[in-house]
């Protein structure tokens, strides 16, 4: 049984030519192929960019709820995935 996810992984190595290499090796080339990860604004379903982010993260310094923040940006992402940014789980390469 397939899942999407597994589909999802299989198409990106095969995307990237790493479709051969175990996990470990994979991570490795990763690692030292960071060109080639698609991050923030190059992944094509981002609703972000990276200056709504800065602006996600300047808001919060100000005080702003992540409710607060979540609503000023229309609905566009949910609170938890505010704090996520705030806290830097996640657009990490954004200063």
């Amino acid at each position: 049984m397939s899942s999407r996810f597994e589909h999802s992984t299989r198409r990106v190595r095969r995307l990237h030519g790493i479709g051969h290499l175990r996990e470990v090796d994979r991570a490795k080339w990763l690692r030292d192929h960071p060109e080639r990860v698609l991050r923030g604004e190059g992944v094509s379903s981002a609703k972000l960019t990276e200056d709504d982010v800065r602006e996600i993260r300047a808001l919060s310094k100000l005080g702003w709820s992540s409710v607060e923040i979540s609503q000023r940006f229309k609905g566009l992402v949910k609170p938890p995935t505010v704090r996520s940014i705030t806290n830097r789980h996640t657009w990490k390469h954004v200063d």
